[in-house]
């Protein structure tokens, strides 16, 4: 608690110097109600009492914390704060992404990042990459492989001959997407990796995860449902780690946390973006 007193002691007169028409107990509500983690109060403080004009500046030099703050200030009747304008539009929006060393709006940050990508095909980055090849890599929608005769009767007809009952299979399939392009990266996956359906199910796909769920689920003996390859318990495999799906503990207790290029929080490694950017497993 002395901590947290501190922290506020040191705040409160940077912030009503910026501000002297709000009081001060309505600058310490703010703080408190923004401030709920000592490292929160920690990365404020040092980036206020090194620069106070990030309230004022307009742009988003500072620790993202710093634009929660303005914004909290002006919900409050504050005049002289500015909120952060995203470098890509311009507009004073959350800019909670980073993309080229800078934060910035969400739609910006995407357009940006989609920008430094290059289709795995024509190596071309001007155009959205929205589809992927068999191999697994991004491509254009120009280079977007041809969509296969009735995808999702092909994926039945491979667990067929796997020896998967046919009996309701067709339902059973949809229930795990409908998007024809989604179950054409099914049946790839089924025809490529044949043995995710006994037993090397960790190493497939959420999709095909989801496809071994529903169908024990539905009684099928013939699929084998992968235990977590960390602790050996048969439970939802929902994560990703080192190119395996494993349960949230085994997840959680595997590395150092990082920041999530896309949604800003601290957590553990799920992946990373086409330009090699960290992403929380949700993300």
């Amino acid at each position: 608690m002395a901590d947290r007193r501190d922290d506020f002691a040191t705040l409160l007169p940077i912030v009503r110097g910026v501000e002297p028409g709000l009081d001060a107990n309505t600058v310490l509500g703010v703080l408190d109600r923004l401030l709920n983690t000592a490292p929160m109060r920690r990365r404020l403080v040092h980036a206020l009492t090194e620069n106070p004009g990030l309230l004022t500046c307009a742009r988003p030099d500072g620790p993202l914390v710093v634009d929660r703050l303005i914004h909290e200030l002006l919900a409050v009747g504050a005049s002289t704060v500015v909120a952060p304008r995203c470098p890509g539009c311009g507009q004073p929006k959350a800019l909670g992404l980073k993309a080229g060393g800078m934060r910035m709006c969400r739609p910006c940050a995407r357009n940006h990042r989609r920008g430094e990508a290059q289709c795995a095909r024509c190596a071309n980055n001007t155009r959205s990459l929205t589809h992927r090849n068999r191999a697994g890599e991004l491509v254009c929608t120009m280079c977007a492989p041809p969509l296969i005769d009735d995808p999702a009767g092909q994926v039945c007809a491979i667990l067929t001959r796997h020896g998967v009952g046919d009996r309701g299979l067709r339902s059973v399939v949809e229930k795990v997407s409908r998007q024809p392009y989604a179950l054409m990266q099914l049946a790839w996956e089924l025809e490529d990796h044949p043995r995710r359906l006994t037993g090397d199910g960790a190493d497939g796909s959420p999709m095909l995860m989801r496809l071994l769920t529903i169908l024990a689920e539905e009684g099928d003996r013939s699929i084998v449902v992968p235990p977590c390859p960390g602790c050996g318990r048969l439970i939802r495999l929902g994560y990703g780690l080192d190119g395996k799906r494993v349960c949230r503990r085994c997840y959680l207790a595997a590395g150092p946390a990082l920041v999530c290029i896309e949604c800003g929080k601290t957590d553990r490694f799920g992946g990373r973006t086409v330009t090699g950017e960290p992403v929380c497993a949700p993300c």
